[in-house]
């Protein structure tokens, strides 16, 4: 026997729950996608936290540039003063070394800036960066560091 189908009347019922289901989980067609890590994704104004060892944390801005897998971002801390961070990027992970001028410890050649190796995690909204301390090759100059950064 025939049966007639009334405007409304959903006739497989779990054919429409998965349906409803991956229409839920998949990305609208007018949401933006992520901006991932290609080239210029992280360039931009940032701003967040700088925490040195033994102190307490100071708020920070930065200006990051991104150039293929190359990244810098310049800052100014109470802990460093002025200070660049030059690195790469592997996709999310970030390594290089932060260099802060310094007059404190003269060298043979006079004063060269302090650097500390740098590691830490790139996303879209949020980089966390972990920054031994900084020194030259006589002098260590400034602690440990902790940046995290959002926009």
């Amino acid at each position: 026997m025939n049966r007639i189908t009334r405007v409304g009347e959903i006739r497989n019922p779990g054919l429409a729950l998965l349906l409803l289901g991956l229409i839920a989980c998949g990305k609208s067609p007018t949401e933006p996608g992520d901006r991932g890590s290609g080239s210029g994704a992280l360039s931009g104004t940032w701003s967040g936290t700088l925490t040195c060892s033994g102190r307490p944390s100071e708020s920070i801005a930065a200006s990051v540039t991104q150039s293929s897998s190359t990244v810098t971002m310049t800052f100014f801390s109470n802990c460093y003063g002025d200070a660049v961070f030059g690195g790469g990027l592997n996709g999310n992970q970030l390594t290089g070394q932060v260099k802060v001028p310094q007059t404190t410890c003269r060298e043979e050649a006079g004063f060269e800036a302090a650097t500390g190796a740098s590691r830490g995690t790139a996303e879209p909204s949020h980089i966390h960066l972990e920054t031994d301390p900084l020194g030259t090759t006589d002098c260590d100059i400034a602690p440990a560091s902790t940046i995290d950064l959002s926009r």
